[in-house]
Protein backbone atom coordinates (compact mmCIF):
# COMPACT_ATOMS: atom_id res chain seq x y z
CA UNK A 1 0.00 0.00 0.00
CA UNK A 2 2.77 2.04 0.73
CA UNK A 3 4.49 1.63 -2.37
CA UNK A 4 0.93 2.40 -4.40
CA UNK A 5 0.25 5.85 -2.29
CA UNK A 6 4.03 7.23 -2.91
CA UNK A 7 3.80 6.25 -6.76
CA UNK A 8 1.04 8.13 -7.17
CA UNK A 9 1.72 10.88 -4.96
CA UNK A 10 -2.40 11.85 -5.04
CA UNK A 11 -3.54 15.96 -4.06
CA UNK A 12 -6.02 14.44 -1.80
CA UNK A 13 -5.93 10.96 0.26
CA UNK A 14 -9.37 9.53 1.46
CA UNK A 15 -8.72 5.43 3.58
CA UNK A 16 -11.12 3.58 4.36
CA UNK A 17 -10.78 0.11 6.69
CA UNK A 18 -13.26 -2.22 8.15
CA UNK A 19 -10.09 -2.56 11.24
CA UNK A 20 -8.14 0.12 11.85
CA UNK A 21 -6.04 -2.06 14.43
CA UNK A 22 -3.35 -4.63 13.05
CA UNK A 23 -2.10 -7.64 14.33
CA UNK A 24 1.11 -6.53 13.82
CA UNK A 25 1.24 -3.34 15.56
CA UNK A 26 1.75 -1.29 12.51
CA UNK A 27 -0.19 2.05 12.46
CA UNK A 28 -2.26 3.56 10.09
CA UNK A 29 -0.48 7.18 11.38
CA UNK A 30 2.67 5.74 9.13
CA UNK A 31 0.91 5.57 6.20
CA UNK A 32 -1.81 8.07 6.56
CA UNK A 33 -0.75 10.57 8.62
CA UNK A 34 -3.44 11.41 10.99
CA UNK A 35 -7.01 9.69 11.04
CA UNK A 36 -9.82 9.23 13.03
CA UNK A 37 -12.41 6.55 12.78
CA UNK A 38 -15.73 7.88 12.28
CA UNK A 39 -18.04 4.52 12.79
CA UNK A 40 -16.82 1.70 15.20
CA UNK A 41 -18.70 -1.97 14.55
CA UNK A 42 -21.21 -1.62 17.50
CA UNK A 43 -22.13 2.06 15.68
CA UNK A 44 -22.83 0.05 12.44
CA UNK A 45 -24.75 -2.68 13.71
CA UNK A 46 -26.96 0.10 15.76
CA UNK A 47 -27.31 1.75 12.16
CA UNK A 48 -28.46 -1.73 10.53
CA UNK A 49 -25.57 -1.85 8.53
CA UNK A 50 -24.62 -4.71 9.78
CA UNK A 51 -26.83 -7.55 11.22
CA UNK A 52 -27.75 -7.65 14.94
CA UNK A 53 -25.47 -10.11 16.98
CA UNK A 54 -27.08 -12.89 19.14
CA UNK A 55 -24.78 -14.50 21.69
CA UNK A 56 -24.30 -17.73 23.82
CA UNK A 57 -21.80 -18.73 26.37
CA UNK A 58 -20.62 -22.41 26.18
CA UNK A 59 -19.00 -23.25 29.39
CA UNK A 60 -16.64 -26.17 29.08
CA UNK A 61 -14.61 -27.64 32.61
CA UNK A 62 -11.48 -27.43 30.81
CA UNK A 63 -8.50 -25.19 32.96
CA UNK A 64 -6.24 -22.83 31.02
CA UNK A 65 -5.08 -21.41 34.07
CA UNK A 66 -1.92 -22.26 33.15
CA UNK A 67 -1.22 -21.24 29.50
CA UNK A 68 1.83 -18.93 28.90
CA UNK A 69 1.14 -15.50 27.38
CA UNK A 70 2.79 -13.08 26.41
CA UNK A 71 1.46 -9.23 25.14
CA UNK A 72 0.24 -10.08 22.48
CA UNK A 73 -1.55 -13.63 22.91
CA UNK A 74 -1.76 -17.03 24.27
CA UNK A 75 1.67 -19.23 23.65
CA UNK A 76 0.92 -21.00 20.79
CA UNK A 77 2.01 -24.35 22.14
CA UNK A 78 0.43 -24.02 25.12
CA UNK A 79 -2.59 -23.16 23.78
CA UNK A 80 -1.87 -26.27 21.07
CA UNK A 81 -1.89 -28.66 23.84
CA UNK A 82 -4.37 -27.45 26.50
CA UNK A 83 -7.51 -26.96 24.10
CA UNK A 84 -7.49 -29.72 21.77
CA UNK A 85 -9.04 -31.85 24.33
CA UNK A 86 -11.83 -34.45 23.21
CA UNK A 87 -14.70 -33.51 25.58
CA UNK A 88 -14.14 -29.79 25.11
CA UNK A 89 -14.94 -30.44 20.86
CA UNK A 90 -17.66 -32.91 21.79
CA UNK A 91 -19.22 -30.30 24.03
CA UNK A 92 -18.41 -27.92 20.67
CA UNK A 93 -19.94 -30.08 18.44
CA UNK A 94 -23.15 -31.14 20.40
CA UNK A 95 -23.71 -27.70 20.84
CA UNK A 96 -23.52 -26.60 17.08
CA UNK A 97 -26.14 -29.69 16.33
CA UNK A 98 -28.41 -29.05 18.98
CA UNK A 99 -29.34 -25.41 17.69
CA UNK A 100 -28.27 -25.39 14.21
CA UNK A 101 -28.60 -29.14 13.05
CA UNK A 102 -30.82 -30.72 10.63
CA UNK A 103 -34.07 -28.70 11.40
CA UNK A 104 -32.11 -25.26 10.58
CA UNK A 105 -29.82 -26.08 7.62
CA UNK A 106 -30.38 -22.95 6.10
CA UNK A 107 -27.73 -21.50 8.95
CA UNK A 108 -24.40 -22.06 8.24
CA UNK A 109 -21.46 -21.03 10.30
CA UNK A 110 -17.67 -21.29 11.20
CA UNK A 111 -15.90 -22.74 13.25
CA UNK A 112 -12.59 -21.02 14.42
CA UNK A 113 -9.71 -23.51 15.81
CA UNK A 114 -6.19 -23.42 17.35
CA UNK A 115 -4.48 -25.15 14.24
CA UNK A 116 -5.08 -27.52 11.68
CA UNK A 117 -5.24 -30.83 13.48
CA UNK A 118 -7.85 -28.74 15.47
CA UNK A 119 -9.83 -27.92 12.74
CA UNK A 120 -10.13 -31.37 11.40
CA UNK A 121 -11.27 -32.94 14.47
CA UNK A 122 -13.65 -30.05 14.84
CA UNK A 123 -14.82 -31.53 11.07
CA UNK A 124 -15.20 -34.82 12.11
CA UNK A 125 -17.15 -34.55 14.86
CA UNK A 126 -19.82 -32.14 13.27
CA UNK A 127 -20.22 -34.65 10.70
CA UNK A 128 -20.99 -37.30 13.60
CA UNK A 129 -23.52 -35.11 14.98
CA UNK A 130 -25.09 -34.96 11.37
CA UNK A 131 -23.66 -31.68 10.15
CA UNK A 132 -22.07 -31.41 7.35
CA UNK A 133 -18.89 -29.69 7.89
CA UNK A 134 -15.15 -29.47 6.35
CA UNK A 135 -11.75 -28.44 7.44
CA UNK A 136 -9.78 -25.74 5.33
CA UNK A 137 -6.17 -24.91 5.44
CA UNK A 138 -3.48 -23.14 3.38
CA UNK A 139 -1.83 -26.42 2.19
CA UNK A 140 -5.52 -28.34 1.32
CA UNK A 141 -5.58 -29.05 -2.40
CA UNK A 142 -9.09 -29.14 -2.21
CA UNK A 143 -9.85 -26.17 0.43
CA UNK A 144 -11.12 -23.76 -2.72
CA UNK A 145 -13.51 -26.73 -3.63
CA UNK A 146 -14.57 -26.75 -0.27
CA UNK A 147 -14.82 -23.05 0.14
CA UNK A 148 -16.93 -22.72 -3.09
CA UNK A 149 -19.33 -25.82 -2.12
CA UNK A 150 -19.87 -23.61 1.24
CA UNK A 151 -21.12 -20.54 -0.56
CA UNK A 152 -23.66 -22.83 -2.69
CA UNK A 153 -24.38 -24.42 0.54
CA UNK A 154 -23.54 -27.84 -0.17
CA UNK A 155 -21.40 -27.07 3.50
CA UNK A 156 -23.03 -25.83 6.26
CA UNK A 157 -19.85 -25.40 8.54
CA UNK A 158 -16.01 -24.60 7.73
CA UNK A 159 -13.67 -25.21 10.50
CA UNK A 160 -10.32 -23.14 10.23
CA UNK A 161 -7.34 -22.25 12.06
CA UNK A 162 -6.39 -18.74 10.38
CA UNK A 163 -7.41 -19.14 7.05
CA UNK A 164 -10.98 -17.51 6.75
CA UNK A 165 -9.56 -15.21 9.43
CA UNK A 166 -9.45 -11.63 7.12
CA UNK A 167 -10.19 -10.59 3.45
CA UNK A 168 -12.82 -13.59 2.99
CA UNK A 169 -16.26 -12.64 2.20
CA UNK A 170 -19.35 -14.84 3.12
CA UNK A 171 -22.32 -12.91 3.57
CA UNK A 172 -24.21 -16.04 4.16
CA UNK A 173 -22.60 -16.75 7.55
CA UNK A 174 -24.39 -16.68 9.99
CA UNK A 175 -23.58 -18.44 12.99
CA UNK A 176 -19.44 -18.00 14.32
CA UNK A 177 -17.99 -20.46 16.74
CA UNK A 178 -15.29 -19.17 18.39
CA UNK A 179 -13.66 -22.21 19.43
CA UNK A 180 -10.17 -20.40 19.56
CA UNK A 181 -9.16 -18.29 22.90
CA UNK A 182 -7.48 -15.04 21.61
CA UNK A 183 -6.11 -12.07 24.16
CA UNK A 184 -5.87 -10.28 20.84
CA UNK A 185 -8.46 -8.22 20.18
CA UNK A 186 -7.56 -7.43 16.71
CA UNK A 187 -7.45 -11.37 15.42
CA UNK A 188 -11.21 -11.58 17.64
CA UNK A 189 -12.35 -8.43 15.69
CA UNK A 190 -11.32 -9.75 12.47
CA UNK A 191 -13.19 -13.28 13.06
CA UNK A 192 -16.31 -11.43 14.00
CA UNK A 193 -16.39 -9.68 10.74
CA UNK A 194 -16.99 -12.87 8.60
CA UNK A 195 -20.58 -13.36 9.57
CA UNK A 196 -21.45 -9.18 10.20
CA UNK A 197 -22.32 -8.94 6.72
CA UNK A 198 -26.25 -8.36 5.98
CA UNK A 199 -27.53 -11.49 3.70
CA UNK A 200 -31.13 -12.23 2.51
CA UNK A 201 -32.71 -14.03 5.35
CA UNK A 202 -29.96 -13.63 7.61
CA UNK A 203 -32.17 -11.44 10.58
CA UNK A 204 -29.04 -12.22 13.04
CA UNK A 205 -25.28 -13.08 13.58
CA UNK A 206 -25.32 -16.11 15.69
CA UNK A 207 -21.94 -16.19 17.72
CA UNK A 208 -21.09 -19.04 20.39
CA UNK A 209 -18.36 -17.43 22.43
CA UNK A 210 -16.60 -21.08 23.70
CA UNK A 211 -15.55 -20.06 28.00
CA UNK A 212 -13.02 -22.19 29.93
CA UNK A 213 -11.32 -21.42 33.25
CA UNK A 214 -9.01 -18.74 33.55
CA UNK A 215 -6.31 -17.80 36.26
CA UNK A 216 -5.08 -14.61 36.93
CA UNK A 217 -2.51 -12.59 37.45
CA UNK A 218 -2.28 -9.93 40.26
CA UNK A 219 -5.71 -8.54 40.32
CA UNK A 220 -6.70 -9.51 36.36
CA UNK A 221 -7.50 -12.33 35.08
CA UNK A 222 -5.99 -13.75 31.43
CA UNK A 223 -9.10 -14.15 30.28
CA UNK A 224 -9.54 -14.01 26.40
CA UNK A 225 -11.75 -11.56 24.29
CA UNK A 226 -15.26 -12.42 23.85
CA UNK A 227 -18.69 -10.62 22.49
CA UNK A 228 -19.28 -9.36 26.01
CA UNK A 229 -15.75 -8.12 26.35
CA UNK A 230 -15.54 -6.72 22.88
CA UNK A 231 -19.18 -4.37 23.60
CA UNK A 232 -18.23 -3.41 27.68
CA UNK A 233 -21.84 -5.99 28.44
CA UNK A 234 -21.67 -6.87 31.79
CA UNK A 235 -24.87 -9.34 31.89
CA UNK A 236 -25.20 -12.00 29.91
CA UNK A 237 -28.74 -13.70 28.20
CA UNK A 238 -28.37 -16.99 26.50
CA UNK A 239 -29.40 -15.91 22.65
CA UNK A 240 -29.94 -12.48 24.12
CA UNK A 241 -29.28 -9.92 20.95
CA UNK A 242 -25.87 -8.13 22.37
CA UNK A 243 -26.11 -5.22 20.18
CA UNK A 244 -29.02 -3.78 18.47
CA UNK A 245 -32.46 -4.85 19.79
CA UNK A 246 -32.01 -4.63 23.76
CA UNK A 247 -33.30 -7.99 25.40
CA UNK A 248 -36.62 -8.01 27.84
CA UNK A 249 -34.74 -7.66 30.96
CA UNK A 250 -36.69 -9.99 32.91
CA UNK A 251 -37.78 -13.15 30.77
CA UNK A 252 -37.24 -13.66 27.35
CA UNK A 253 -38.50 -16.73 24.69
CA UNK A 254 -35.35 -16.82 22.59
CA UNK A 255 -36.55 -18.39 19.23
CA UNK A 256 -33.94 -19.59 16.63
CA UNK A 257 -36.45 -20.40 14.05
CA UNK A 258 -37.62 -24.17 15.51
CA UNK A 259 -35.29 -24.10 18.30
CA UNK A 260 -36.91 -22.23 21.78
CA UNK A 261 -34.91 -21.74 24.96
CA UNK A 262 -36.77 -20.14 27.93
CA UNK A 263 -34.56 -18.18 30.19
CA UNK A 264 -35.46 -16.57 33.69
CA UNK A 265 -32.95 -14.20 34.38
CA UNK A 266 -30.06 -12.30 33.53
CA UNK A 267 -26.53 -13.60 34.51
CA UNK A 268 -23.61 -10.95 35.41
CA UNK A 269 -20.06 -12.12 34.15
CA UNK A 270 -16.48 -10.11 34.61
CA UNK A 271 -15.35 -8.52 31.35
CA UNK A 272 -12.16 -6.98 32.53
CA UNK A 273 -9.14 -8.90 31.28
CA UNK A 274 -5.55 -7.78 31.68
CA UNK A 275 -5.45 -6.95 28.08
CA UNK A 276 -8.06 -4.71 28.01
CA UNK A 277 -6.82 -2.51 30.85
CA UNK A 278 -3.59 -2.09 30.28
CA UNK A 279 -4.42 -1.92 25.91
CA UNK A 280 -2.80 2.08 26.31
CA UNK A 281 0.08 0.47 28.05
CA UNK A 282 3.46 0.00 26.39
CA UNK A 283 5.66 -2.75 26.55
CA UNK A 284 9.57 -3.14 26.66
CA UNK A 285 9.47 -3.26 22.70
CA UNK A 286 7.28 -0.44 22.17
CA UNK A 287 9.12 1.92 25.01
CA UNK A 288 12.43 1.36 23.06
CA UNK A 289 10.41 2.01 19.71
CA UNK A 290 9.21 5.31 21.27
CA UNK A 291 12.82 6.00 22.82
CA UNK A 292 14.88 5.30 19.77
CA UNK A 293 16.92 2.89 22.29
CA UNK A 294 17.49 -1.03 21.39
CA UNK A 295 15.29 -3.13 23.41
CA UNK A 296 18.20 -4.59 25.47
CA UNK A 297 19.02 -0.89 26.63
CA UNK A 298 15.33 -0.46 28.25
CA UNK A 299 15.76 -3.98 29.84
CA UNK A 300 19.33 -3.12 30.99
CA UNK A 301 17.55 -0.12 32.68
CA UNK A 302 14.60 -2.16 34.31
CA UNK A 303 17.42 -4.60 35.58
CA UNK A 304 19.37 -1.64 37.21
CA UNK A 305 16.41 0.08 38.70
CA UNK A 306 16.98 3.22 36.34
CA UNK A 307 13.21 2.79 34.96
CA UNK A 308 10.35 1.60 36.95
CA UNK A 309 7.49 0.14 34.89
CA UNK A 310 3.92 0.79 36.17
CA UNK A 311 2.88 -2.75 35.83
CA UNK A 312 5.25 -5.90 36.14
CA UNK A 313 3.02 -8.98 35.10
CA UNK A 314 4.57 -12.45 35.90
CA UNK A 315 4.49 -15.08 33.31
CA UNK A 316 6.06 -18.08 34.17
CA UNK A 317 9.59 -17.68 34.12
CA UNK A 318 9.74 -14.22 33.03
CA UNK A 319 7.40 -11.43 33.55
CA UNK A 320 5.78 -8.36 31.29
CA UNK A 321 6.59 -4.84 32.66
CA UNK A 322 4.29 -2.00 31.28
CA UNK A 323 4.68 1.40 30.98
CA UNK A 324 1.83 4.07 31.04
CA UNK A 325 2.51 6.69 27.92
CA UNK A 326 3.20 9.15 30.54
CA UNK A 327 5.97 7.39 32.05
CA UNK A 328 7.63 7.50 28.61
CA UNK A 329 7.50 11.20 28.49
CA UNK A 330 9.12 11.45 31.89
CA UNK A 331 11.99 8.52 31.08
CA UNK A 332 12.75 10.61 27.86
CA UNK A 333 13.15 13.53 29.85
CA UNK A 334 15.09 12.15 32.67
CA UNK A 335 17.35 10.27 30.34
CA UNK A 336 17.80 13.40 28.39
CA UNK A 337 16.34 12.05 25.34
CA UNK A 338 15.43 13.87 22.32
CA UNK A 339 11.92 13.62 20.57
CA UNK A 340 12.21 11.39 16.85
CA UNK A 341 10.09 11.75 14.15
CA UNK A 342 9.82 12.60 10.46
CA UNK A 343 11.88 15.63 10.85
CA UNK A 344 14.36 14.44 12.35
CA UNK A 345 14.70 11.13 10.09
CA UNK A 346 17.38 11.92 7.77
CA UNK A 347 19.74 12.96 10.94
CA UNK A 348 19.14 9.97 13.05
CA UNK A 349 20.34 7.66 10.19
CA UNK A 350 23.57 9.82 9.63
CA UNK A 351 23.75 9.14 13.48
CA UNK A 352 23.25 5.22 13.27
CA UNK A 353 25.83 5.03 10.52
CA UNK A 354 28.14 7.17 11.91
CA UNK A 355 28.22 5.25 15.55
CA UNK A 356 30.40 2.73 13.69
CA UNK A 357 29.88 -0.10 17.09
CA UNK A 358 29.46 -3.52 15.56
CA UNK A 359 28.60 -6.64 17.16
CA UNK A 360 28.49 -8.84 14.39
CA UNK A 361 29.20 -7.87 10.39
CA UNK A 362 25.77 -8.06 9.67
CA UNK A 363 25.28 -4.36 9.03
CA UNK A 364 27.78 -3.73 7.31
CA UNK A 365 27.11 -6.06 4.28
CA UNK A 366 23.72 -5.36 4.65
CA UNK A 367 24.25 -2.08 3.52
CA UNK A 368 26.50 -3.06 1.21
CA UNK A 369 24.61 -5.97 -0.51
CA UNK A 370 21.82 -3.54 -0.39
CA UNK A 371 23.34 -0.45 -2.15
CA UNK A 372 24.16 -2.83 -4.67
CA UNK A 373 20.64 -4.61 -5.81
CA UNK A 374 18.50 -1.59 -4.93
CA UNK A 375 16.08 -0.12 -7.97
CA UNK A 376 16.25 4.02 -8.39
CA UNK A 377 13.16 3.94 -6.08
CA UNK A 378 14.95 2.82 -2.99
CA UNK A 379 13.71 -1.07 -3.25
CA UNK A 380 15.33 -4.11 -2.85
CA UNK A 381 14.11 -7.38 -3.92
CA UNK A 382 14.64 -9.93 -0.78
CA UNK A 383 15.62 -12.57 -2.32
CA UNK A 384 18.00 -10.60 -4.27
CA UNK A 385 18.96 -8.80 -1.66
CA UNK A 386 20.06 -12.45 0.41
CA UNK A 387 21.98 -14.15 -2.55
CA UNK A 388 24.07 -10.86 -2.64
CA UNK A 389 24.45 -10.69 1.00
CA UNK A 390 25.33 -14.57 0.74
CA UNK A 391 27.95 -14.16 -1.68
CA UNK A 392 29.87 -11.63 0.97
CA UNK A 393 30.54 -14.35 3.44
CA UNK A 394 30.97 -16.92 1.70
CA UNK A 395 33.83 -15.40 -0.71
CA UNK A 396 35.49 -15.19 2.59
CA UNK A 397 34.74 -18.98 3.45
CA UNK A 398 36.43 -19.54 -0.34
CA UNK A 399 39.78 -17.30 0.64
CA UNK A 400 40.02 -18.77 3.93
CA UNK A 401 39.39 -15.42 5.43
CA UNK A 402 37.61 -15.01 8.57
CA UNK A 403 34.28 -14.62 8.62
CA UNK A 404 33.18 -13.28 11.50
CA UNK A 405 33.19 -14.10 15.58
CA UNK A 406 34.17 -17.73 16.79
CA UNK A 407 29.58 -17.25 17.86
CA UNK A 408 28.97 -16.18 14.24
CA UNK A 409 26.40 -18.76 12.65
CA UNK A 410 27.55 -17.39 9.60
CA UNK A 411 31.01 -19.92 10.33
CA UNK A 412 28.72 -22.41 9.41
CA UNK A 413 28.62 -22.87 5.49
CA UNK A 414 25.62 -25.22 5.53
CA UNK A 415 23.79 -22.36 7.76
CA UNK A 416 24.44 -19.65 5.05
CA UNK A 417 23.26 -21.93 2.17
CA UNK A 418 19.27 -22.50 4.11
CA UNK A 419 17.33 -19.89 2.33
CA UNK A 420 14.95 -20.32 5.93
CA UNK A 421 17.74 -19.92 8.14
CA UNK A 422 19.32 -17.23 6.56
CA UNK A 423 16.47 -15.31 5.26
CA UNK A 424 15.17 -15.15 9.15
CA UNK A 425 18.44 -14.11 10.48
CA UNK A 426 18.52 -11.03 7.91
CA UNK A 427 14.72 -9.66 9.10
CA UNK A 428 15.97 -10.30 12.49
CA UNK A 429 19.39 -8.84 12.73
CA UNK A 430 20.42 -6.58 10.96
CA UNK A 431 17.17 -5.63 9.37
CA UNK A 432 14.99 -5.40 12.55
CA UNK A 433 17.63 -2.63 14.13
CA UNK A 434 16.73 -0.21 10.63
CA UNK A 435 12.90 -1.03 10.72
CA UNK A 436 12.53 -0.17 14.44
CA UNK A 437 13.68 3.62 13.67
CA UNK A 438 11.71 3.48 10.91
CA UNK A 439 14.48 4.24 7.92
CA UNK A 440 13.60 0.75 6.42
CA UNK A 441 10.25 -1.09 6.04
CA UNK A 442 9.59 -4.48 4.65
CA UNK A 443 6.46 -5.90 2.61
CA UNK A 444 6.03 -9.84 3.08
CA UNK A 445 3.54 -9.93 -0.30
CA UNK A 446 5.29 -8.07 -2.15
CA UNK A 447 8.92 -9.57 -1.43
CA UNK A 448 10.26 -6.12 -1.13
CA UNK A 449 12.85 -4.17 1.27
CA UNK A 450 12.22 -0.21 1.00
CA UNK A 451 14.08 2.63 2.44
CA UNK A 452 11.95 5.05 4.10
CA UNK A 453 11.03 8.14 1.58
CA UNK A 454 12.87 10.88 3.34
CA UNK A 455 16.01 8.54 3.11
CA UNK A 456 15.12 7.97 -0.95
CA UNK A 457 15.25 11.13 -1.41
CA UNK A 458 18.42 11.84 0.18
CA UNK A 459 20.02 9.07 -2.28
CA UNK A 460 18.88 10.46 -5.48
CA UNK A 461 21.95 12.86 -5.87
CA UNK A 462 24.06 9.84 -5.14
CA UNK A 463 26.79 11.60 -3.61
CA UNK A 464 25.34 10.05 -0.27
CA UNK A 465 25.35 6.61 -1.66
CA UNK A 466 28.90 6.88 -2.41
CA UNK A 467 29.94 8.08 1.08
CA UNK A 468 27.81 5.43 2.76
CA UNK A 469 29.31 3.02 0.61
CA UNK A 470 32.76 3.63 1.53
CA UNK A 471 31.94 4.56 5.04
CA UNK A 472 30.55 1.00 5.27
CA UNK A 473 33.99 -0.85 3.25
CA UNK A 474 36.41 1.67 6.14
CA UNK A 475 34.43 -0.23 9.22
CA UNK A 476 34.59 -3.12 7.37
CA UNK A 477 38.08 -3.25 7.44
CA UNK A 478 38.29 -2.08 10.79
CA UNK A 479 36.15 -4.47 12.33
CA UNK A 480 38.50 -7.36 10.81
CA UNK A 481 41.58 -5.66 11.84
CA UNK A 482 40.41 -5.71 15.03
CA UNK A 483 39.19 -9.23 15.75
Amino acid sequence: MRRVLEYFSPDFLLGMTATDQRLDEKRLEDIFSTYKPRLDLKEAIEKGLLAPIRAFRLESSIDLSEIRFNRRDYVGSDLERAVSVSSRNDLIARCVSEYFGKELPDKQGVVFCVNVKHAKEMAALLNENNIKAASVDGKDKDREKKIEEYMEGKIQFLCTCSLLTEGWDAPNTSVLVMARPTLSKVLYTQQLGRGTRPHPGKEFLYVIDVVDTYGAFGQVRNSPWTLHTLFESFQYLPWGVLVGQAPDKSRELIEIDTTHETVMALNPIDIFTWQKIYENYLSNEQLARELFVSTGTVNSWIGKGDIIPDQSIPMGRSTIHLFHPDSMLRIRETKGLKEHGEHTLVDDFRDFIEEGTYTFSYKIFFILAFLEVMNEDGEADINILMARYRAFYLERHENNMTVDRTNCPYNDKSYLMDDKLLLRSILQNPFEKFERKRFMSYSKDLKCISWHPKLREEFRSGEYIKELKEKMLADRDKYYQDL
